[in-house]
């Protein structure tokens, strides 16, 4: 596991995969930004975990950028809907942007396409 600290946290994680999970957080932008990109799955939590922890509680906007997510199973779901309803709990609102047809299929099947409107 890596991760990088300063103007925002990057872990790049492998365990066992070819494809890594790549989570970023950015507060450097105007909207700060949780990105995801690869396949998201149950390997990842530990990672989540640390990157989505790791966000100021002053954050009152965060954008969910999914547009280079490949593959999310029900564990990175689970997280996704974990952050959510933290996020809303703190008053933090949440949004996302668009994600591919294969991600957005497994959303609408899973019903949270909702949660993120």
């Amino acid at each position: 596991m890596k991760a990088e600290t300063g103007r925002g946290m990057y872990v790049k994680y492998r365990k066992e995969r070819e494809i890594m999970a790549e989570i970023k957080y950015h507060s450097s932008a105007e909207v700060p930004t949780l990105q995801i990109a690869g396949d998201f799955t149950e390997s990842d939590n530990e990672v989540f975990q640390t990157v989505t922890g790791n966000i100021p509680a002053e954050e009152k906007e965060l954008y969910l950028d999914l547009t280079e997510l490949n593959y999310i199973d029900s564990a990175g779901i689970g997280n996704l809907l974990r952050l959510k309803m933290n996020s809303h709990k703190t008053g933090r609102t949440m949004k996302m942007s668009e994600a591919s047809s294969e991600v957005m299929r497994i959303f609408r099947v899973s019903g949270i396409t909702r949660m993120f409107e």
